[in-house]
């Protein structure tokens, strides 16, 4: 942290003590002038929304009934009861009730004293009141027009501004203020000519808790080491905020000074070849629908983002859009919490990353499969999701890709999918969600994941979990002497950063290549190499590792395996034989030396073998791992051939 960074740190808490102060006192910020009510997101041109919705989609009310009677689905927890009424302090499924003090000096990584913070922020954003809001859209049950007034009351109640758990994070709070900027935008589309306004019998009241939120959000920006994903949240939230609500000349500058750092932003954090530079796949799709969802309300209000920043926006969806396998959804890289910007989904939940692509798409006039989040974003751009654009471009991506600023090479065909990431740790000083993962690959076949980044699984409450799953050990690369290639100094920080880099790849008559490396462990006099080589036509990859320097050492390489997957040792040719729990092929995996190998699954000491498709779940995978010790320079050379 520099000087500048130790600076700041100091005004946020002197800052904090005056709020402290002037809160004990009574102050609350308070808009000055207000008078717009009916501002929207959505540009629908007098459609008859519902009718064109209903023609697209099934509609099952279930999920809306059961929030109804105060039940919720949140991350790997279902059917989670939030009583009547709800406590917005209590997190529902330990029971735990956080502190309703000075919500910036509650330590809510503290599990003891706030539960899991996770569960309780994502009941906090409100974002299950969304597709409540296109249910009453849908059908004009008044029970969800009650609902929403009934939870946005009671939340305002309940969390007046300055404390509780839910004023001590600008992004919840900007996320919330999205939520609530969707919801009125709704309600207008349900003829309820005042919106948000039509909930409450005070106006002045929630005219207050919105100014707050974004007075809040101004005030508290993340900055220097932390200024990453969440700072585009919180700048999306603002603008949204100040371009849907009359706040008056104050809400006006903010608006201005939200859409100008946007455009920064999107520069300084996203590479010029679309990679968001936190060099996590989940985070890349959440910066690109903060992008994304901004450049729409700004088109909406007549007053486009620039054509930069656009191109922004199409560079990240190619790139996000090459990860995925045919048929299938993107690798695991870096972390991922779940989370989404807009949750316009009522009867089911898409892949977000294919609802972000679609949206992309129909921005562009290319080829797209409508789903519920796009029809949504249709509306915001002025298209009606009921007509068939003509002469649509198809959006080919033809193999092999490489990304040479952020890193990533793509390698493989219809069948095939292979990526290698070569990029570097993460994003600022502190690589928040990066993984020490360099030179790891991983393998899809017709559309599944065979080799796999294991995920995330947990944030906060246990470190020797949360250190598992972001460790060199985790990923299919090369540990050694048992150590990572970064240096981890807490939950969302790195210490020392491995720096990788591609250095050479091609296209020759036979193969597609590529070769990366990374000096992660330089301080022990190492470097690692390595090259990945796809044979299209003998359906063959072969993985070349060089490992240089001098000295004894231990090196470990690692092979995970997809849950689905499973691993048989054949004698006859040393290999290991792979198969899928619901495909037909085979893998043979073969190493060109005579090393130890061993399977290991589920172990909680060490901890190996696990992988997390969602936070807070895990299930035991297998993973293969080969050993050597010896002098180095040591090369081992990796076979997998396709059958």
């Amino acid at each position: 942290m520099g000087l500048a960074e130790m600076a700041s740190r100091v005004k946020q808490l002197l800052f904090q003590w005056g709020e402290i102060f002037l809160l004990a006192t009574g102050w609350r910020p308070s808009v000055k002038t207000s008078t717009q009510m009916d501002r929207s997101i959505f540009s629908a041109q007098d459609l008859d929304v519902a009718s064109i919705w209903n023609s697209q989609f099934t509609l099952d009310l279930s999920k809306l009934d059961r929030l109804v009677s105060g039940r919720v689905d949140i991350f790997s927890y279902e059917n989670v009861e939030l009583g009547h009424p709800i406590d917005w302090l209590k997190e529902p499924v330990s029971g735990i009730k956080s502190p309703s003090r000075y919500g910036k000096g509650i330590n809510y990584r503290e599990k003891k004293q706030v539960g899991d913070i996770k569960v309780v922020w994502e009941l906090g954003r409100h974002q299950h009141l969304v597709p409540l809001a296109i249910g009453y859209l849908l059908t004009g049950n008044p029970a969800y027009k009650e609902t929403l007034a009934e939870h946005i009351r009671s939340w305002i109640v309940s969390c007046p501004f300055g404390y509780t758990v839910h004023w001590c994070s600008s992004l919840e709070v900007a996320l919330r203020g999205i939520s609530w900027s969707i919801v009125h935008s709704l309600l207008l589309l349900s003829g309820e000519k005042r919106g948000l306004f039509s909930l409450l019998g005070d106006e002045n009241h929630l005219r207050d808790a919105l100014y707050q939120h974004a007075w809040f959000i101004r005030h508290n920006l993340s900055s220097y080491s932390s200024a990453n994903n969440h700072l585009i949240g919180e700048l999306t939230g603002l603008w949204t905020l100040c371009t849907v609500f009359d706040f008056g000349s104050c809400g006006r500058n903010w608006a201005g000074y939200a859409k100008m750092c946007l455009e920064e932003e999107a520069v300084k954090q996203v590479y010029p070849d679309g990679v968001d530079k936190e060099q996590a796949i989940y985070y890349h799709y959440w910066v690109l629908e903060y992008l994304l969802f901004s450049s729409l309300v700004g088109q909406v209000a007549g007053q486009a983002f620039s054509d930069r920043y656009t191109h922004t926006i199409e560079n990240m969806a190619r790139f996000l859009e090459t990860l995925i396998p045919v048929g299938g959804v993107p690798p695991q890289i870096g972390d991922a919490d779940d989370g989404c910007v807009a949750p316009f989904m009522i009867s089911r939940r898409d892949s977000p990353f294919f609802d972000v692509l679609s949206a992309c798409k129909m921005m562009n006039n290319k080829e797209y499969i409508l789903t519920e989040t796009s029809f949504w974003y249709s509306l915001m751009a002025a298209k009606n999701p009921a007509e068939i654009i003509e002469n649509r471009v198809s959006d080919v991506v033809n193999l092999p890709c490489f990304f040479e600023e952020g890193g990533y090479a793509v390698l493989g065909d219809d069948t095939t999918h292979i990526v290698f990431d070569a990029g570097p740790l993460g994003y600022t000083s502190i690589a928040a969600h990066g993984h020490a993962d360099a030179l790891s690959i991983c393998l899809a076949l017709d559309g599944v994941w065979w080799l796999v980044d294991p995920g995330t699984y947990i944030y906060h409450d246990n470190p020797e979990w949360r250190n598992y799953f972001r460790s060199t050990a985790a990923h299919n690369t090369v540990v050694v002497d048992n150590t990572d290639q970064s240096k981890i100094g807490g939950d969302f920080l790195w210490l020392d950063h491995a720096s990788a880099q591609l250095v050479g790849h091609g296209v020759e008559d036979v193969k597609q290549w590529v070769t990366g490396t990374h000096d992660g462990y330089a301080k022990i006099g190492v470097t690692h190499v390595r090259k990945v080589e796809y044979f299209e036509c003998e359906h063959r990859i072969v993985i070349s590792d060089v490992l240089e320097g001098n000295g004894v050492h231990h090196l470990d390489w690692h092979w995970h395996l997809h849950p689905d997957v499973f691993s048989t040792w054949d004698d006859d040719s040393d290999s290991w034989i792979l198969t899928h729990r619901n495909r037909h092929k085979k893998v043979k995996l073969s190493c060109d030396m005579d090393v130890a190998t061993e399977m290991v699954k589920g172990s909680v000491s060490p901890i190996a073998g696990w992988y997390s498709s969602q936070l807070g779940s895990k299930t035991a995978s297998e993973v293969l791992v080969y050993r050597v010790s010896g002098m180095l320079p040591c090369k081992l050379i990796f076979t997998f051939i396709l059958e």
